[in-house]
């Protein structure tokens, strides 16, 4: 994973930004336990995609 700093996401600060990839890794770690993985690891990747 690279590193980036809040310059480089738009100047701004990427507090929210963290915290909210944050929930979904959170969610995922949980969920692809007790889910189907392939499911899970999909729903995720759409998540990161919207939160770029």
């Amino acid at each position: 994973m690279r590193r980036v700093s809040s310059a480089q996401v738009g100047g701004g600060l990427a507090e929210p930004a963290v915290r909210h990839f944050a929930m979904l890794r959170d969610g995922v770690m949980a969920a692809g336990c007790l889910s189907d993985p392939v499911a899970v690891a999909t729903t995720f990747l759409d998540g990161v995609t919207g939160l770029l």
